[in-house]
């Protein structure tokens, strides 16, 4: 999977650069409203970066201020005790230019791991701004929805921060082969839908991993209504040893609490597994608080979806990850 991939190499090569120990984990992909892009009232900076083969493909970079200048000045080789202080100033140029050579950064994992491997454009930073209030700038955001990558960051000593990459219904597009916004509404063309047919999901076979039976039951009424194959699993039932029946799998969706042992438990066994650690996997929970879903996705998880389950908040988590796990394969 492509996030899962680069979380990995940007966390690399961050460490590298700045020399701490930074963790980057498992993106959180969804598609979201323009008014809810931006997830708390926080000062912000944003990257914008763009195609250098076609500057009007851009897509954009958010993260809080505090973590931008702990970025900056990690790199800058500040003291903490500067840190700390300057974490509660504006950007100044000098900061603002230190993390500018971060994003510079993300953008060079970003071509090197994809241009080739999965067609991806090679990328660069366009700018990079303060916003002192979040809705300060709404110029930028001019589509009615946009694919929002939440990628959780953990910062030695200051604890969680996030990075959001947020792409334009065309870049989502024309990158990845999502259909949203515009995309979604219009047929197009009988050469463009030709173009999106060899896009499209193609039919795999989903794993429940869920204690309730009647809950399992009613996950499998599901698959009247998907293009998938639905397998319910009873969590008692589930041998870590004998994983190779998964191979074929396409995504996994398992539930937060469990009898015999926790939803964590199976991801971590998963994505031990060579064969299965890039297969897309879902939590699933009736109460999945931000502390739920944070730790989720810190163990591996790359997505988490509520209880009982809806399909169109279900495929709008699972299909993203589906597609970019299909054409990397191809």
């Amino acid at each position: 999977m492509i996030g899962l991939a680069y979380a990995r190499a940007f966390t690399e090569d961050l460490r590298a650069l700045v020399g701490a120990e930074i963790t980057i984990g498992t993106p959180r992909i969804e598609t979201v409203r323009a008014d809810s892009v931006i997830e708390d009232e926080q000062p912000l900076a944003r990257t914008t970066c763009k195609n250098k083969k076609n500057a009007e493909e851009q897509y954009h970079c958010l993260v809080s201020r505090s973590m931008a200048v702990t970025l900056a000045c990690l790199l800058m080789g500040h003291t903490e005790e500067r840190l700390k202080e300057m974490r509660e100033l504006p950007l100044d140029e000098e900061t603002l230019d230190a993390f500018g050579e971060v994003m510079n950064l993300g953008t060079a994992v970003l071509s090197r791991l994809f241009t080739d491997k999965y067609g991806l454009p090679p990328v660069g930073v366009l700018s990079t701004v303060e916003l002192t209030s979040p809705m300060e700038d709404t110029e930028w955001l001019v589509d009615a929805e946009y694919l929002r990558c939440h990628f959780p960051v953990n910062i030695p000593g200051y604890g969680d921060e996030s990075l959001v990459i947020v792409f334009p219904p065309n870049v989502a597009h024309e990158w990845f082969g999502v259909d949203i916004g515009p995309f979604a509404e219009s047929s197009g063309s009988e050469e463009d839908q030709g173009e999106l047919d060899e896009d499209a999901i193609e039919s795999t076979s989903i794993v429940f991993i869920e204690p309730n039976e009647e809950t399992r039951n009613e996950m499998e009424d599901l698959e009247d209504d998907m293009i998938h194959s639905i397998w319910t699993i009873d969590p008692e039932e589930f041998d870590p040893d004998e994983l190779d029946e998964f191979a074929e799998v396409g995504a996994f969706i398992i539930e937060w609490d469990l009898d015999i042992r926790t939803g964590l438990d199976f991801v971590e066994c998963l994505r031990e597994d060579e064969h299965l650690r890039e297969v897309p996997i879902l939590m699933m929970s009736a109460t999945p608080s931000e502390a739920k879903v944070r730790t989720a996705i810190r163990s591996g998880a790359n997505s988490f979806v509520r209880k009982p389950i809806d399909l169109d908040e279900l495929q709008s988590r699972l299909d993203p990850l589906l597609l970019a796990r299909q054409r990397a394969e191809a």
